[in-house]
């Protein structure tokens, strides 16, 4: 049933970049899209969503979540040290949602459960590494539909 309300289209936009759709709801999990050589040119720009899902700090990853996040006013939803970081970085504090590996954060219509993640999670800024968190795994939970 593709034109359901409650089906959720999934669109890849390169390497771990994904746009989510269900109904009115739009969000991006790891949003490197402008400098992605993966991400199709139909998606280079980012789209209205409701919010961005970080997995952690490297840049083929947080990508473009602070363009995401001075243009609209989409929830980041990442662990605490790599919310704090995008803070320290301009992203706005009324749209930071920190959770930790374990939790749940709601937000753009689905229930998200933050899961261990084998890697580091650390981002380099003056040639110094600096510690972002830990790396997490989401698992959406979407209402009337499916668990990915």
């Amino acid at each position: 049933m593709p034109n359901s309300p409650d089906a959720v289209t999934i669109t890849w936009c390169g390497h771990s970049a994904f746009r989510v759709c269900q109904g009115p709801h739009a969000f991006y999990i790891d949003p490197f899209l402008k400098d992605n050589p993966r991400c199709p040119d139909a998606e280079k720009q980012p789209q209205a969503v409701e919010a961005v899902f970080v997995t952690h700090a490297h840049a083929h990853h947080a990508g473009d979540t602070l363009a995401i996040a001075r243009q609209q006013p989409a929830q980041i939803v990442a662990v605490v040290e790599t919310a704090a970081w995008l803070q320290r970085q301009g992203a706005p504090a009324g749209q930071l949602v920190a959770a930790n590996e374990g939790g749940t954060a709601e937000a753009a219509g689905v229930k998200a459960h933050l899961v261990h993640a084998a890697h580091s999670g650390g981002i380099f800024e003056a040639g110094q590494p600096v510690y972002c968190g830990k790396p997490v795994g989401y698992v959406f939970e979407f209402p009337n539909g499916p668990r990915i």
